[in-house]
């Protein structure tokens, strides 16, 4: 008999490596029934690279930007007495600046008419150009939450108004008549206009 280290052991080592892995693919195939269902690839269509809702595409041209709303200061300092007039105050200081703007270029910004927030929505609301003329940012409602809260302004470029809505209440001859649905809805409505 021949010695064990005589054997050709650079051919019986693969050679058994190989057989063992053989036996083992069938091990495997026998205790999970046959039936090998690989993992799809990631990136294959349907499969999420990682879990995380991924809503239907919006057609492009239906895309509308969305505004940015100022971060609203001063909010809710002092009694509803003092707020209403801080309301006041800053209803004088619009105007005063919608003057100076008015002056300068020959005419107030306009909103063609319509009612806008004074300066929510920094993109969009023509109130935001008042800022040249106050030297900072213009005033936001002492109770905060501007885009519920705070100025409005409309213009058809020869007359303006700034509106407020105070907490107190205020005789009917002193409240703002509009004929804006969404101002109408605002309590002790006050305005200032020019000219």
């Amino acid at each position: 008999m021949q010695s064990i280290t005589s054997l050709k052991w650079n051919i019986i080592a693969p050679a058994a490596l190989l057989a063992l892995a053989l036996v083992a693919v069938v091990w495997f195939d026998f205790t999970s029934g046959g039936e090998a269902t690989p993992e799809p690839f990631i990136g294959d269509v349907g499969t999420p690279v990682r879990s995380a809702y991924v809503p239907n595409p919006t057609p492009a041209a239906a895309v509308v930007p969305t505004a940015v709303i100022r971060p609203g200061t001063n909010v809710a300092a002092g009694t509803p007495e003092l707020r209403d007039t801080q309301r006041r105050t800053d209803l004088l200081l619009l105007l005063s600046a919608a003057n100076t703007v008015g002056a300068d270029d020959g005419e107030f910004p306009t909103t063609n008419g319509n009612v806008q927030t004074l300066c929510v929505f920094q993109e969009s609301d023509v109130g935001c150009t008042l800022e040249g003329a106050l030297g900072s940012p213009p005033p936001v409602d002492p109770l905060g939450n501007p885009s519920e809260n705070g100025y409005w302004y409309s213009s058809d470029g020869a007359t303006m108004r700034i509106y407020a809505s105070l907490e107190g209440a205020i005789p009917d001859a002193d409240q703002c008549v509009t004929d804006n649905v969404e101002l109408n809805k605002q309590s002790n409505l006050i305005c200032v206009q020019a000219p």
